[in-house]
């Protein structure tokens, strides 16, 4: 059954209204105006959160697990290298 003249300019009407409400959908999403200064502000006090700031939060809690790691890996380092060296000096004094 074939749509009437007035049904089709009805559809026209609602695919035009559809159409808007995705363009302002996405133009609020996209264009929502943040800015790179905090955004790096952020990140320099929290690493990953300038990231969340910008909306990318898996991103942000990633960068955040990764370098909360790798600086308590760097830290456990320099703790360990410390005790050796104390440790190593002590041995060699007690066999002299």
């Amino acid at each position: 059954m074939p749509l009437t003249d007035e049904e089709i300019k009805k559809v026209n009407e609602e695919e035009e209204y559809r159409e808007f409400v995705r363009y302002k959908l996405n133009k609020d999403n996209s264009d929502s105006k943040k800015s790179p200064e905090i955004a790096a502000i952020l990140n320099l006090i929290i690493p990953g959160t300038g990231y969340m700031y910008l909306g990318s939060i898996g991103k942000g809690l990633l960068v955040l697990l990764i370098t909360v790691t790798a600086y308590a890996t760097i830290i456990l380092g320099i703790v360990i290298h410390i005790y050796i060296i104390f440790d190593a000096y002590n041995k060699a004094k007690l066999n002299s």
